[in-house]
């Protein structure tokens, strides 16, 4: 499968259409519908905010072809890190399988407060 079939599986396991998927991500249904029909491929900030909405990792929305080698496609996601993000994921890994899962829950209630959000 492609990113853009990828992101089409996603979006319809998370209940969500091209409509409420962009609303969401603040752009058009059309600029989502773009991306699902591979005429346009989404940056990696965006494939990186379309896996938060739908609380799925950014490499599961990648091309998984077998021939591709998964430390490359790590390697090549970890080059457009942030900082920042390189970062939070370094905090992320020092947890425990529990820590990890009540990060996420306490990341996810941030989201929710309008004083964090972009």
């Amino acid at each position: 499968m492609d990113i853009g079939e990828n992101i089409r599986r996603a979006r319809k396991n998370a209940g969500l259409t091209q409509k409420e998927l962009g609303e969401k991500l603040g752009i058009s249904a059309a600029a989502v519908g773009q991306f699902e029909k591979k005429n346009s491929n989404p940056h990696n900030s965006t494939v990186q905010k379309i896996a938060a909405v739908l609380e799925i990792s950014p490499l599961s929305l990648y091309d998984q072809e077998p021939s591709q080698n998964m430390l490359q496609r790590a390697h090549t996601y970890a080059e457009h890190l942030s900082s920042q993000e390189a970062r939070l994921l370094a905090y992320f890994h020092m947890l425990n399988s529990t820590g990890q899962q009540e990060c996420l829950k306490r990341m996810k209630e941030l989201t929710q407060l309008a004083e964090y959000q972009k």
